[in-house]
């Protein structure tokens, strides 16, 4: 096969994977279009990103907590964590602080304008959810909400403590 002016050589696989039936490709390509709509749907009213809402709404929930924690709920890396920590604080919406009998630790809190925030978003999202989930049944929607608990179980079990999945 040419391609301009190079000669391509196609190798064949000897596994072809079927990715619109492979199951990991299809769930990441949902969250995808998830999170692309989230994004369009919350950062006119709010102006956050979709990560920064995510961050806000687990400091909601769980408030204080600690920033360890808050990663680990988000599934994002130190350095994310840190820059939507850095974005936040500096629009005034989380503070942070060492905890009183830890300093090595540190929880998040929403200021009273993050709250305000985050309550205006979450009545937004929480609709959004609805409006999403009403083409499936209720006894779909249980069940869909118990696969999903044990397939994140089952990826847990697989990582592990050392967070790497055996091959």
């Amino acid at each position: 096969m040419t391609v301009g002016k190079k000669s391509i050589r196609l190798n064949k696989v000897a596994f072809p994977l079927d990715v619109e039936e492979y199951l990991p490709h299809r769930i990441i390509t949902l969250a995808n279009q998830l999170s692309r709509h989230a994004a369009a749907t919350y950062s006119q009213p709010s102006g956050l990103s979709f990560a920064e809402w995510r961050l806000m709404a687990v400091v909601g929930a769980a408030q204080p907590i600690s920033v360890v924690a808050a990663r680990r709920d988000l599934g994002v890396d130190k350095a994310m964590a840190s820059r939507l920590c850095t974005a936040l604080t500096m629009r005034k919406l989380i503070v942070s602080s060492p905890r009183p009998r830890d300093r090595r630790r540190t929880d998040l809190y929403l200021t009273k304008k993050g709250a305000a925030l985050h309550d205006t978003v979450a009545r937004i999202a929480d609709k959004r959810s609805e409006k999403l989930l009403a083409c499936i049944t209720p006894a779909e929607r249980r069940d869909f909400d118990r696969v999903l608990t044990r397939l994140r179980a089952e990826i847990g079990r697989q990582l592990g403590d050392n967070g790497r999945a055996e091959p």
